[in-house]
């Protein structure tokens, strides 16, 4: 049992307990997701490719890719399932910090800051991925780079908005932080 910061409401401890048990929930559902696709991408290679083929329409004439070919561009899709990874680890932490430490702390300003970061990032690292695969497909089935696709989806624009929202949230946090300390430290 962890211990509770006295001076943090019942209602803002309820509300982290669920959001680190579902930040928990989040990271075995990815786990379990990513043994799926290491189990396929290991005893299913053909079933993969013929997936791919469908989801880029390369015709029947395709003659399918190699296990490092499959890897890769499962690799490079997987992009930002790592942020995503990242971002669920650390807003786990962030609910266990809010309810031992507090909210009004550097530490908490600190981790909402990278989740910030971390969900800006997600954008171009989205964008960049898709290309890459993309690419990397018309390379590998047609030998050739003749057609290109560079595309960017309306969430990308919300979480470029959400995270710098976050991370302002987080300097003003910090900011209300020094003023509190200053004003203490006159009494």
């Amino acid at each position: 049992m962890t211990q509770e910061n006295p001076s943090i409401s019942a209602k803002i401890i309820r509300i982290t307990y669920f959001g680190e048990w579902a930040a928990t929930l989040a990271l075995l559902l990815m786990a379990v997701l990513l043994g799926y696709v290491f189990y396929q991408m290991a005893t299913q290679t053909f079933e993969i490719t013929d997936e791919i083929r469908d989801a880029f329409d390369l015709g029947p004439d395709f003659n399918g890719f190699s296990g490092f070919q499959v890897g890769a561009i499962l690799a490079t899709q997987m992009a930002t399932l790592a942020l995503g990874l990242v971002m669920l680890l650390t807003i786990r932490r962030l609910f266990i910090g809010i309810r031992k430490i507090g909210v009004f702390v550097p530490e908490t300003a600190r981790r909402l800051r990278i989740i910030g970061w971390v969900i800006i990032a997600m954008a171009p690292v989205s964008i960049l991925s898709e290309f890459v695969v993309y690419a990397l497909v018309q390379m590998w089935a047609n030998s050739n780079l003749a057609s290109m696709q560079l595309s960017f989806d309306d969430t990308d624009v919300y979480a470029v908005v959400i995270g710098l929202v976050l991370v302002v949230v987080s300097h003003i946090m910090l900011e209300a932080i020094r003023i509190y300390d200053e004003n203490g430290a006159f009494v």
